[in-house]
């Protein structure tokens, strides 16, 4: 056998070889794609996991509180109605403050917020637009 006979045969083997390697690349890559954009979806579910988890547990505690008062196991009026009041005007003047700029931690110190407020804030400051008012009958 003659060079050119030996490079002849050997020319498509190499083609297919190159071939082969640039389909697995094109997986390769499409599989690191796959996985970026899983990820990234994974954090999102996971972020809204967190945010309907707040969500149950306020409207659990209202749920809680209205039954409570149905039943006539707390007094609307009086001190309670005051501390009620007056935690609505400390979440009103924490919006307002982190509209400012002010840090959610700084808030949540410097006005006395609980777990619950503190998580509610976050959840406001994250979704970047802020609830007007919440209208309790």
């Amino acid at each position: 056998m003659s060079l050119p006979e030996l490079s002849g045969a050997a020319l498509p083997t190499t083609w297919l070889t190159v071939l082969a390697l640039a389909v697995a690349a094109g997986a390769l890559l499409t599989s690191y794609r796959i996985a970026r954009r899983s990820a990234r979806e994974r954090r999102r579910i996971d972020a809204m996991q967190r945010d309907l988890q707040i969500f149950a547990e306020a409207s659990t505690r209202v749920a809680d509180s209205l039954d409570h008062l149905l039943r006539g196991d707390v007094e609307p009026a009086g001190p309670a109605a005051r501390v009620t009041s007056s935690r609505r005007y400390l979440l009103h003047e924490a919006r307002e403050r982190l509209e400012r700029g002010e840090p959610l931690e700084t808030l949540t110190a410097s006005l006395g917020l609980c777990e619950d407020e503190q998580r509610l804030l976050d959840f406001v400051q994250r979704s970047g637009s802020f609830v007007e008012r919440v209208r309790v009958a």
